[in-house]
């Protein structure tokens, strides 16, 4: 139930939001702290590619931001680091799906590297 609370309308989901209640789910999933770590290094990443390209929400996510912030990973990083943040960024789309948190998952257009 809290969960609807933060939004009336799923496209008005704050990255910030989603991002607390994906970490959340996260704790209560009992998974490890370096786990946990992982998590909120790779989505403060994301939250602030996110914040650079002007996306407040998730809702406004689609599969070409998410092709250009992999992109903007690949200029710096080796291929198996870019794979691991995107397996994150995959993660949280796939619980805000499951949540019905977005009316869609941007990552099911997207091919991992």
């Amino acid at each position: 139930m809290r969960i609807q609370q933060l939004t009336t309308e799923n496209s008005a989901l704050s990255v910030d939001q989603a991002i607390t209640e994906f970490m959340l789910h996260q704790r209560t999933s009992r998974n490890s702290p370096r786990t946990l770590e992982y998590y909120e290094w790779t989505l403060t990443r994301f939250k602030a590619f996110l914040t650079g390209q002007d996306h407040q929400s998730v809702g406004t996510v689609d599969a070409g931001t998410i092709r250009l912030f992999m992109v903007s990973l690949e200029e710096t990083m080796k291929p198996n680091s870019v794979h691991a943040i995107m397996r994150a960024v995959r993660a949280l789309f796939k619980f805000l799906e499951r949540e019905e948190l977005v009316d869609r998952n941007p990552m099911a257009k997207v091919r991992m590297p």
